[in-house]
């Protein structure tokens, strides 16, 4: 494959990244068997993981993707945050709850800490399975954790409402956000009044939108 160069575990990860990118799921995977065909077989490590997973999404091959996250446990690598909210993102179209929150308890029994982004793509994932409990439940876990939740979370969460048609849900966050004295994200906004709408909630709708005229300045 290569003249007068050893590749090493950098080069393939960033050939594995290239073919994800380019959506060459199958080529990706053949770059994997090169590593482990080497004279002295070179083992996948989070980078390597999450290019994969990558591919995997941009091909929307879901069930190939849990496949490459088995190799977590099989490898025995501990990753990063990002890795694993790659995997949690690879499902988040089809709302499999369980399959997150496996990757969820992975995460926590390795003594890693969840960031912002992760919980965001957690709560997406729920969702989009309409779990809206356990949307909630996991800010309320993270927030007794000790962990810092901001607009970016609570935007996930708004459309976690909008998903499940769950009007009241998402007015009564709109008024904790307000309490909160958050800069509310259009998104968030965008996902209540949707929210609100598809309840023919008309009225409400127009009352939210003549507030935010006149409180523009925490909205962003």
């Amino acid at each position: 494959m290569f003249e007068n160069v050893k590749p090493d575990r950098v080069v393939f990860n960033a050939l594995i990244a290239a073919c994800a990118q380019s959506g060459a799921v199958d080529r990706a995977f053949d770059v994997l068997a090169e590593m482990a065909a080497e004279t002295q077989p070179i083992d996948p490590d989070h980078v390597t993981i999450g290019a994969l997973l990558k591919a995997c999404t941009k091909a929307g091959q879901v069930d190939r993707a849990k496949e490459v996250y088995k190799m977590v446990q099989k490898y025995n690598i501990k990753g990063c945050p990002e890795v694993y909210t790659i995997a949690i993102n690879s499902c988040s179209e089809t709302g499999d709850w369980e399959f997150a929150i496996a990757v969820y308890n992975d995460m926590t029994q390795k003594g890693i800490l969840p960031d912002e982004i992760f919980l965001s793509a957690l709560i997406n994932v729920a969702g989009h399975a309409k779990n809206l409990d356990a949307a909630f439940d996991v800010l309320q876990e993270a927030r007794e954790g000790g962990i810092r939740i901001g607009i970016t979370s609570y935007s996930s969460l708004m459309g976690a409402c909008s998903n499940a048609r769950n009007w009241q849900k998402a007015l009564e966050l709109y008024e904790y956000l307000k309490s909160l004295k958050l800069t509310i994200t259009v998104s968030t906004i965008n996902a209540l009044l949707t929210a609100l709408c598809k309840f023919d909630l008309f009225l409400w709708s127009l009352r939210l939108l003549r507030s935010l005229m006149f409180d523009r300045k925490n909205i962003k």
